[in-house]
């Protein structure tokens, strides 16, 4: 379940947490009714923890929830009469500057105002850095919110200066085999998007194939511009594609058009099982996003960010240096 895309949350959106025993992370945080008060020090938590989802990649606050070990224990509800939806927002205003497209959603059990959640959802901030009451900026950093350091802070006034750019998946399709072919035909489609305010004209796309048969082939078409394509070692290729045309903010244009040709003595459906995909884009003033794409036994695409990468390829390949595919 991804929390920050679901548009309308209910009761069971929260039940569902408790029962998957969802922990906190980098994006989400619980919190007990007790983290909701009216003296300056409960504030001023409010503040520091909304600003530092804001300063760092967004995420979600659920007031209302007990924790244990990270983990949400059971409910503690708010009071609605009491902490208000208008009352929280205007303590959150006094972030500065104003955060652009926060939402808080207060749900009732029951419909009973005296049993209230509040999840506030919070987007990744292109006027960040934000200031806490404290006149200090914070970032998420594991379970906490952290005071910045100075050249942290540095970075992301940055922000509103460069492009920030995104993988949004990659597919490996096979194509229809006729009879007296020799080969199956694979295709590979990835898609990115610019999710900054500024005009990037200037990235670069590359995949990287684990596993892929002996005897494959492979070529990028349409052809686009030079491209790179190279063995890695003998069970890693790696394909790399230019920018084609410059990447506009909120636009999403698709990339990687790789084809490979793969024997027909070998299974589709174990090529699929084998074949994992790592993806690296990188952009002007040193940006990279990078995502790992693969298929369960259930042939269900799962897709890995970057901090889960490593850990799945050398689990594989324990010999294998992701420097070597950056």
């Amino acid at each position: 379940m991804d929390l920050f895309e679901i548009k309308e949350y209910s009761m069971e959106t929260i039940n569902s947490l408790i029962e998957d025993e969802v922990e906190e992370n980098i994006h989400l945080d619980y919190k007990a009714s007790g983290a909701l008060g009216k003296k300056d020090e409960k504030r001023y938590e409010i503040v520091k923890d909304v600003s530092a989802f804001a300063n760092s990649d967004g995420g979600i606050i659920i007031y209302g929830l007990t924790e244990e070990n990270h983990k949400p224990k059971d409910f503690d509800f708010v009071d609605g009469n009491v902490f208000t939806k208008e009352w929280l927002e205007n303590i959150i205003n006094q972030v500065q500057p104003h955060i652009e497209g926060l939402i808080i959603y207060p749900i009732r059990n029951d419909g009973n105002i005296e049993q209230s959640i509040y999840i506030v959802k919070i987007p990744r901030s292109e006027k960040a850095p934000h200031m806490a009451r404290d006149h200090k900026y914070y970032k998420r950093f594991n379970y906490k919110s952290e005071a910045m350091d100075d050249y942290e802070v540095k970075d992301i006034l940055h922000r509103k200066y460069s492009p920030s750019l995104q993988i949004v998946n990659g597919t490996l399709q096979d194509e229809d085999v006729e009879e007296g072919d020799e080969t199956v035909t694979f295709s590979f489609t990835a898609w990115i998007r610019n999710t900054g305010r500024v005009i990037s004209k200037d990235y670069k796309f590359s995949a990287s194939f684990f596993n892929l048969p002996k005897g494959t082939s492979g070529k990028y078409q349409p052809y686009e511009g030079k491209v790179l394509s190279m063995y890695v070692c003998d069970y890693c290729w790696k394909m790399t594609s230019p920018s084609k045309e410059p990447l506009f903010p909120g636009e999403l244009i698709e990339t990687g058009h790789y084809k490979f040709h793969i024997p027909i003595a070998n299974d589709p459906d174990e090529i699929f099982s084998n074949v994992y995909i790592k993806m690296t884009l990188l952009y002007e003033d040193g940006g990279k996003d990078t995502m790992l794409v693969n298929l369960d036994e259930n042939n269900k695409v799962v897709l890995y960010g970057e901090k889960d990468i490593s850990d799945f390829v050398k689990k594989d390949h324990p010999d294998f240096s992701l420097i070597d595919i950056l």
